[in-house]
């Protein structure tokens, strides 16, 4: 954290909220995006390995029922439906730890 330390524990007209807030990202934006992309890095490799499912199990189900590309015999519907899940698993999962650490993050910068 940054040694220009802002108190967030006044009251202050909505003006004032929004200008304390925006100096906060000023003075803490790097440490805090730094510390966010490390948390989310493995929510954004999953995301993509389930963005491919859902790809791949579309294009099967588009090739199947418009009769375009190559016939195969792979079932895509499990692909089309495992990507679903694990995507809103995924998302569900990130938006709790998101919300986590920016609490513990902004109440961590309180105490100190």
């Amino acid at each position: 954290m940054n040694e220009k330390y802002i108190e967030l524990r006044t009251r202050s007209t909505f003006g004032d909220i929004i200008n304390t807030y925006f100096l906060f990202l000023k003075y803490n934006f790097k440490a805090y995006t730094n510390l966010y992309l490390r948390y989310n890095a493995l929510s954004i490799i999953l995301t993509l390995i389930s963005a491919y499912l859902l790809v791949t199990g579309f294009m099967g189900l588009a090739s199947r029922d418009f009769r375009f590309g190559m016939g195969s015999n792979v079932e895509t519907d499990s692909y089309l439906i495992a990507g679903g899940i694990i995507l809103f698993l995924i998302i569900f999962i990130t938006a709790l730890l998101n919300y986590s650490f920016s609490s513990a993050y902004i109440a961590d910068y309180a105490n100190n």
